[in-house]
């Protein structure tokens, strides 16, 4: 796949923040570092930094229009949204990051497939949207194929057969 530019972000550990992390201007991170807590293994904060840095993936703001359109035609998932924003404080493309997370936890070692199904399933009251993204991408892999044009493009196709096939 060619090389990857060298990325590099600061991490802030904090005794006490609500929600567990966030993403600060800049690339950094602030995650909770409580010794009873999130942080107990390091794998946890490889999982918190993939996550938080996937939030902003180019091709976001077209993603998030076609998921726009499914909540229109798809009332249950228009609720479910609306919770993820409103009870679990979490952003628009939220979704697509945690099933994009999910993915790479598993490529990186850091879960294994039976642990991201139960994740998905249990984040924020179940994720479905996030565990049919994740399953898409591992049953194509698109990332391992020469035409990968990154993530942004990818999710907008999918998106896109699932808007025309409502």
């Amino acid at each position: 796949m060619g090389s990857r530019p060298h990325v590099c972000s600061t991490v802030y550990l904090a005794t006490y923040i609500k929600p567990i992390a966030f993403q600060l201007p800049n690339g950094a991170m602030v995650m909770h570092a409580g010794p009873h807590g999130y942080m107990r293994l390091p794998k946890h904060m490889l999982q918190l930094c993939l996550h938080e840095s996937l939030h902003g993936f180019p091709g976001s703001e077209q993603a998030q229009q076609l998921q726009d359109e499914l909540r229109t035609s798809h009332l249950e998932f228009a609720k479910q949204y609306k919770d993820l924003l409103t009870i679990y404080h979490s952003g628009p493309e939220e979704y697509f990051v945690v099933g994009a997370e999910a993915y790479l936890s598993v490529m990186l070692q850091l879960r294994t497939h039976e642990e991201c199904i139960q994740y998905l399933n249990s984040l924020n009251g179940g994720m479905p949207l996030s565990l049919a993204i994740y399953e898409r991408l591992r049953k194509t892999n698109p990332d391992s194929k020469p035409a990968w044009d990154g993530y942004g493009q990818w999710l907008r196709k999918e998106l896109l057969d699932a808007v025309s096939n409502r």
